[in-house]
């Protein structure tokens, strides 16, 4: 047989192990896609190296030392990954790390009354009880993985800040809760409604300007009461002068 022949079998045979090994892969379930995609990749990389050291071999001998180096660095290249119990196992575990982490967000958010922590906890204890389910039934690593990633998801969605009393939910907005039902409202203020207009300014400086403050009958006058005095004792001095000043003249004429 001539060496050429040797060289075409004994690609042939490189690849058919290369085949056999993509397939092994393929079907191994404690791959995941990612992990099977790159697994193969491998593969193909190493036939075309095992191919261009059979080209460059020039003896028979050389011919199936590199065919049979070349089958067993292929095979070598399927890493069967974490059995696909342990992988359940370890998931299960991150489900539940994950749900008791929402639960303490839940109990420390001040926004939530504690009717709505209680009922927020329970919905969380749920999603953790069904992500588990679904993990048990999973059959390959990508099952998992998959459950495990959607199932944290709906863990995280099951605590929503509320708008208690005293915590701003929105800009210029304000909730109130209702003394008598416990109901909540929201009371929008806009920009405007902020600002006082200057008729309550102007009534409210002047309710409270100090000239104008009428103090209750506590013996102390106002400052219009006090002003208004002195001018009434003003008037009545000046009479009292006048008066004075006139019989002062009629003596002097008598005289």
């Amino acid at each position: 047989m001539s060496i050429n022949k040797q060289k075409a079998l004994a690609k042939d045979k490189i690849q058919v192990t290369a085949n056999e090994t993509k397939l092994a892969i393929d079907n191994d379930p404690t791959l995941t896609a990612k992990q099977k995609q790159g697994q193969k990749a491998a593969v193909d990389q190493e036939v075309l190296l095992a191919n261009q050291r059979i080209d460059r071999a020039q003896a028979v001998d050389d011919i199936q030392q590199v065919t049979i180096v070349g089958v067993n660095t292929i095979k070598a290249r399927h890493q069967a990954g974490q059995n696909v119990d342990k992988q359940k196992d370890q998931a299960k575990v991150d489900i539940i790390a994950e749900g008791n982490k929402i639960k303490h967000d839940i109990d420390n958010d001040e926004s939530l009354t504690v009717s709505e922590k209680s009922k927020q906890k329970h919905a969380v204890d749920v999603a953790v009880q069904h992500a588990l389910q679904a993990i048990d039934e999973a059959k390959n690593a990508d099952e998992v993985n998959t459950i495990l990633s959607e199932g944290k998801e709906k863990i995280d969605k099951q605590h929503v800040p509320g708008t208690n009393y005293g915590h701003v939910t929105e800009p210029n907005s304000y909730p109130y809760q209702h003394a008598e039902t416990g109901a909540k409202t929201v009371i929008h203020v806009t920009e405007d409604e902020k600002q006082p207009s200057s008729h309550a300014i102007d009534h409210n400086n002047q309710v409270h300007k100090p000239d104008n403050v009428k103090l209750p009958n506590t013996g102390v006058q106002s400052i219009d009461e006090k002003q208004g005095t002195i001018a009434m004792l003003v008037v009545l001095l000046a009479s009292l002068l006048g008066t004075t000043g006139g019989k002062g003249k009629k003596r002097d004429n008598k005289n």
